[in-house]
């Protein structure tokens, strides 16, 4: 065989060669390729946290700390990092993919694990740090993910605002979303709001805007369009997120058009600011502070844990607040 200590190969699996002379490295090499050797990622995480000391340090990957629903995940993590006796070391990705890598690439040997909400398109990478660490998403999934995660009843949380909204006779919806990605919250309320509005009744008029985060003048645009097409019908104005509901309500602060009965405006987190800038709102509450509390003892039980489990979905339920009458 390779006539190595069984550290030796230990070392070489986990990329140690700082120690090891080339002629080891390459007879444990062609003995790997020769038998067709794959480590589990499930022994060598279990390995690993048999062995390593806990720091009690968590890191909190987040893509925007400016937009409020992740302030709130903020202070639910804060909460339950200080009741488990853990601390929470957070960071700001601004949406960028390669910064979402540098940062946990950064922080890997300094934590415990990670509570991350992705950037998006980043699967493969994120995939590729189950044998490494413990990784709890948040709001945000991925496809076949190995990891947990904890979100919001999105689909059924937008078809109780429909039936409201139908109930009251609403003739036309258009849903405001930024760029849609896959597995993002944003991608199932739109996605949940079109198949609903098709399945119910083939003759609800609906129409999906992109806009941008920075840009109020292309809102305003939409806005226009949609008046001037659906002048006399009723319609309600659906922001998919907090964001997209405050750039719909400025536009129609800023066209004139926060007095017209036939428009109806709704969305997602307005953490009650929404009601004062528009008086005829309806808005999906996330349980964001709980999110974070939730995410926070799933990770520290994964940490614990020294047997592997598959991965869970944790959904918990938002909740819908009217305000005044649409």
């Amino acid at each position: 065989m390779a006539q190595v200590s069984k550290t030796v190969v230990s070392n070489y699996l986990n990329g140690k060669y700082s120690s090891m002379s080339e002629g080891t490295r390459k007879r444990i090499q062609k003995l790997i390729e020769e038998y067709h050797y794959k480590p589990s990622p499930n022994r060598r995480n279990y390995y690993r946290k048999s062995t390593v000391h806990h720091k009690k340090v968590l890191g909190l990957i987040l893509p925007d700390i400016t937009d409020n629903f992740y302030s709130f995940i903020c202070k639910g993590v804060a909460n339950a990092c200080t009741q488990n006796g853990y601390f929470a070391v957070t960071v700001n990705t601004d949406n960028n993919l390669l910064r979402e890598r540098e940062y946990i690439d950064l922080l890997l040997n300094q934590v415990d694990g990670f509570l991350v909400s992705t950037v998006g398109n980043n699967d493969e990478y994120l995939r590729n740090l189950q044998s490494k660490t413990n990784i709890v998403m948040i709001d945000r999934g991925m496809l076949n993910s190995p990891y947990d995660l904890i979100s919001s009843n999105n689909k059924e949380a937008v078809e109780e605002l429909l039936d409201y909204l139908l109930a009251l006779q609403y003739e036309a919806f258009a849903i405001f979303t930024e760029q849609l990605q896959p597995y993002t919250a944003r991608t199932v309320r739109v996605g949940a709001l079109s198949k609903y509005l098709e399945d119910k009744n083939t003759k609800i008029q609906y129409s999906v805007h992109t806009i941008s985060p920075n840009d109020e003048k292309v809102v305003m645009k939409e806005l226009m369009g949609l008046y001037d097409r659906l002048l006399h019908k009723k319609i309600a104005l659906i922001g998919v997120n907090g964001r997209t509901l405050l750039q719909i309500l400025n536009g129609i602060k800023a066209l004139g058009l926060e007095q017209r009965k036939n428009i109806g405006i709704c969305g997602y987190d307005d953490f009650g600011w929404a009601q004062k800038m528009h008086s005829e709102i309806a808005t999906i509450s996330q349980p964001a502070i709980e999110i974070g509390m939730v995410a926070v003892q799933r990770l520290i039980f994964r940490v614990q844990s020294k047997q592997a489990t598959p991965p869970e979905q944790i959904i918990l339920k938002s909740t819908m607040q009217v305000f005044d009458s649409l």
